[in-house]
C-alpha cells in the first residue's frame, strides 16, 4: 500500500491518496474488535439522534493508536461533521494500521504530537491557526494544558473536555481551568467502570503470565516481588486484583505520599524509595503511569527474564521507541497469543525482558470483545457527548454530565444485552442443531 503525506492548506497533514487501495488497513480492522465497536457505533448514534451536526466549530480529539478507540472517534464526528475533526494520535510505535486505517477513510491527522503540545507550542500554534474555526478539545491526557495561554493568544479555543484524571490533574496544576470552558469526565461513574476493569484484567494476566513462563525452563518458579510503580486508579485496581490471585508482599512506589499511605493502609509494601528500588527488587513490575518512569539505564539493573506490564501503552508508559533505537532494547521473538501475547526483548547486558502483550494495556486488546469490558465505549462517547453541550453554549456542570451519562448508562444495557444475546445464540445455535439432527437420527422406539 502507498501512502503518502500532501500539503494541506499549506500545512502537514496526513491524508490518503485515494488512488491506492485501502484494503490492508480494513482488513487490520480485526474481527474481535466488532462486537465493541458495534455497541459502540449504536450507543453513538442513539447519543447523538438528536444532535445535529454544528458548523461554527472545529473538533480536535486526541485519542489512542488503538482500534478500541474508534466509538470516540466516530462520535466526535457527530459534533461538527468529519471535515471539521482534526485528530491528534497518541505516539504509538506498534498501531500505524490504525492511523492507515482513519486516513484511509477521509480522516485529518495532524503531525503535532505530545512532544509539540509540551516543548514546541509553535508548531502547534502554527498548525491549528489554518482550521480557521474555533476549536473544541477533547484532551486525553492534559496535552492542552502545557502551553494553552499560547494556544488562546493564537487561536480561539470553545472549549475543552479531559478524558483521564492525570490530565485533568495537570490542567489544574497549571491553573487552565480558571477562565476558560472546562470540564473533565475523569471521575465520572462511567470513566470509574472502565478503569476499575482495566486494573481488574492485568491483575488478573499476570498469574497466567507466570505460570506461562515457569513451562519455559521453570525460572519463575520462584517470584522475588511483584511491583507496582504508580498507585493511581488503575495501579491500584491491579495490585488489589494480583493479591486476590495469590501475589503478596507487593511492593509500591508512587512520587504522591498521600498514594504511598493509602498502599501501605491496604497492606502493600511501601519500603521503595524510588522507581530503581522496584526495578532491582521485583521481576514482575506493573506500570501503572503514563511518565515512562523506568529510565533506560536501570534496565541494566533488572532480574533476568523480568515480566513488565504496563495499564496504558508502550510508548506512553516506557518510551519504547527510545528504548530500542538507543540500543537499550534489543528486539528477540514474540510468542503468538496462544494463551497471552508476550514479546521478549534483550539489554545490553544480555539479560532478557518479557512484555505481557508488547507493553500494550491488556484490556485495550485482549479478549473476544476487543477489550476486557465493553463499558469503555460509555466513557468515550460521553466524552464527545459533553463536548457536544459545551460547543452548544450549553452550561457543562456536573450536574449535566450526570445526566449525559444516565441515559448512556440506560441504552448501554439495552445494547449490551442485545449484543450479548446474539452472541450467545450463535455459540449455542450449533450444538442445538447437532442435538436436533442426533434426534431426527438416532434409534426409533
Amino acid at each position: 500500500m502507498c501512502w503518502m503525506r500532501e500539503r494541506w492548506r499549506g500545512k502537514n497533514v496526513r491524508v490518503h491518496n485515494p488512488e491506492t487501495d485501502i484494503t490492508l488497513a480494513s482488513e487490520s480492522y480485526r474481527a474481535e474488535f466488532q462486537a465493541f465497536n458495534e455497541i459502540g457505533n449504536r450507543l453513538q448514534a442513539l447519543s447523538f439522534r438528536d444532535r445535529p451536526p454544528l458548523d461554527h466549530v472545529a473538533v480536535l480529539l486526541v485519542i489512542h493508536s488503538m482500534f478500541s478507540g474508534l466509538p470516540l472517534v466516530d462520535a466526535a464526528e457527530r459534533i461538527a461533521g468529519r471535515h471539521n475533526t482534526y485528530l491528534v494520535c497518541k505516539r504509538s510505535s506498534r498501531n500505524s494500521e490504525f492511523e492507515r486505517y482513519l486516513t484511509g477513510r477521509g480522516n485529518a491527522i495532524l503531525s503535532s504530537n505530545k512532544e509539540d503540545f509540551m516543548g514546541n507550542p509553535g508548531k502547534v500554534i502554527d498548525e491549528l491557526s489554518w482550521i480557521g474555526k474555533p476549536i473544541l478539545f477533547l484532551d486525553h491526557g492534559g496535552y492542552g494544558a502545557y502551553h494553552m495561554a499560547a494556544l488562546r493568544d493564537k487561536t480561539p479555543i470553545t472549549g475543552i473536555v479531559e478524558y483521564t484524571l492525570n490530565g485533568h490533574q495537570r490542567y489544574q496544576h497549571f491553573g487552565i481551568v480558571e477562565g476558560i470552558d472546562y470540564a473533565s469526565i475523569a471521575e465520572t461513574r462511567s470513566k470509574r467502570f472502565a478503569d476499575y476493569s482495566c486494573g481488574r484484567f492485568i491483575g488478573e494476566i499476570c498469574p497466567f503470565v507466570v505460570q506461562q513462563f515457569s513451562g519455559f525452563g521453570g525460572h519463575l518458579l520462584g517470584i522475588n516481588q511483584v511491583g507496582v510503580i504508580g498507585f493511581g486508579k488503575l495501579g491500584s485496581h491491579a495490585a488489589e486484583q494480583m493479591r486476590s490471585n495469590g501475589a503478596h508482599n507487593i511492593m509500591v512506589y508512587d512520587t504522591d505520599p498521600e498514594k504511598m499511605i493509602a498502599a501501605q493502609q491496604q497492606g502493600h509494601n511501601i519500603l521503595a524509595t524510588c522507581v530503581e528500588d522496584i526495578v532491582e527488587r521485583c521481576n514482575v513490575i506493573l506500570v501503572g503511569c503514563d511518565t515512562a518512569p523506568i529510565k533506560p539505564e536501570m534496565y541494566a539493573r533488572m532480574h533476568d527474564h523480568a515480566i513488565i506490564a504496563t495499564v496504558t501503552s508502550p510508548d506512553d508508559a516506557l518510551d519504547i521507541r527510545a528504548l530500542i533505537d538507543g540500543g537499550t532494547l534489543i528486539r528477540e521473538r514474540e510468542i503468538p497469543d496462544e494463551v497471552i501475547p508476550i514479546t521478549t526483548y534483550r539489554t545490553k547486558q544480555n539479560r532478557y525482558i518479557h512484555l505481557i502483550c508488547d507493553g500494550d494495556a491488556p484490556n485495550l486488546k485482549y479478549s473476544r470483545f476487543g477489550v476486557d469490558d465493553p463499558t469503555l465505549a460509555m466513557p468515550l462517547i460521553l466524552h464527545a457527548a459533553a463536548g457536544y453541550e459545551m460547543a452548544k453554549g450549553n452550561t457543562l456542570s456536573m450536574e449535566r454530565i450526570g445526566q449525559l451519562e444516565n441515559q448512556i448508562m440506560k441504552d448501554y444495557l439495552r445494547i449490551y444485552r442485545d449484543v450479548a444475546g446474539k452472541i450467545e445464540n450463535y455459540s449455542i445455535a450449533p450444538m442445538r442443531r447437532i442435538r436436533s439432527a442426533a434426534c431426527l437420527t438416532g434409534p426409533r422406539p
